[in-house]
């Protein structure tokens, strides 16, 4: 089952603000040489936001622009099938659009992508610690997230709940938040009034619950060329050593932020 192409209609918005973060992680959580850094974007609307990877919305806008050009050709009788080159490599893939209340986590695995809820609720307990970062006055929440105790910095003077991935729901937009054990880590770089349309993902999306979703990446970790087999995608037979090969790939990709 496929999103309906109509989805477009409603979750399609302007934003208003753009917010850019620093975000590093790791990838294996038992190899401190796995660090990635990536600057990731959250483009706030009137009642919808959209936090991605810069580099996805590059790749995004390309695969986008490829596909207009394919449609005027197609219309001039001219079609020659392409595909962009110089594709950026993106290193945090999960996405994260709000509507309203509800949080929407995009993440993908192999060539597929997913949609479902956003697993954790946070209960966010406000300290009296405060302190300035940059040129913010900001003051520290905490919070339960999964298995991870959450540390977040929010400022009110930007008068908005929101912050990076769906750690949202604080009086003030979030300046830095990350896990005790700074597996995760989202530091604000800059914030400015940004026009843009918003639109989450609707390419072949897969609708799940989280519980499905998780079963499915386990699928995928346990054995990815038996995951890509599966799903409709011809690739040669592997050798045992290749099969044994992505699978230990899959495996040092143990740092899950849902």
């Amino acid at each position: 089952m496929f999103v309906s192409v109509s989805v477009k209609a409603q979750m399609s918005e302007f934003s208003k603000i753009e917010v850019k973060y620093m975000t590093s992680f790791l990838r294996d959580t038992a190899d401190v040489t796995s660090k990635r850094q990536e600057i990731t974007v959250l483009r706030v609307g009137e009642n919808k936001s959209i936090f991605k990877s810069e580099m996805k919305l590059v790749r995004d806008s390309l695969l986008n622009e490829n596909e207009a050009q394919v449609k005027r050709e197609v219309a001039m009788g001219q079609f020659t099938l392409r595909m962009p080159g110089n594709l950026p490599r993106v290193a945090f893939r999960p996405e994260v659009y709000r509507y309203g209340e509800k949080t929407t986590v995009y993440d993908q695995l192999s060539l597929d992508v997913y949609s479902f809820d956003a697993p954790n609720s946070l209960k966010w307990n406000i300290t009296a610690e405060k302190k300035k970062i940059a040129t913010y006055n900001c003051q520290k929440a905490v919070a339960r997230y999964g298995n991870r105790d959450i540390i977040a910095w929010f400022t009110n003077e930007i008068p908005m709940d929101e912050g990076p991935y769906t750690f949202k729901g604080l009086p003030g937009l979030v300046v830095e938040v990350y896990d005790s054990k700074k597996h995760y880590h989202f530091s604000l770089i800059s914030v400015r009034q940004w026009m843009k349309r918003m639109t989450p993902p609707l390419r072949n999306v897969i609708p799940a619950t989280y519980e499905q979703f998780s079963k499915k990446r386990q699928e995928y970790r346990d054995d990815p060329t038996a995951y890509v087999s599966q799903n409709g995608i011809k690739v040669p037979a592997p050798t045992k050593e290749l099969r044994d090969l992505a699978r230990s790939n899959r495996q040092r990709d143990n740092n899950f932020l849902d």
